[in-house]
């Protein structure tokens, strides 16, 4: 592990331990739900502009699968 890694490595768990700690804060004036919905929406602003669109024919290939979930196949 070259060191880039091993400091990104590192961010993310600073980032995963100090969550607890904003959650427990958050819920003292955040109702749950609420609190809920702030983190997906600013877990998924950044998702955004970082993570590419499907091309169409993996997206048509994905909507197949609930179709042969719920079908058993």
């Amino acid at each position: 592990m070259n060191n880039k890694d091993f400091a990104l490595a590192l961010l993310m768990v600073a980032l995963w331990g100090a969550n607890f700690t904003v959650v427990k804060l958050g819920l003292d004036g955040v109702p749950p739900m609420l609190l809920a919905a702030l983190r997906f929406a600013f877990a998924a602003f950044p998702a955004v502009f970082f993570v590419r669109r499907p091309s169409v024919k993996r997206l048509k290939a994905c909507q197949r699968i609930p179709a042969q979930i719920v079908s058993g196949r």
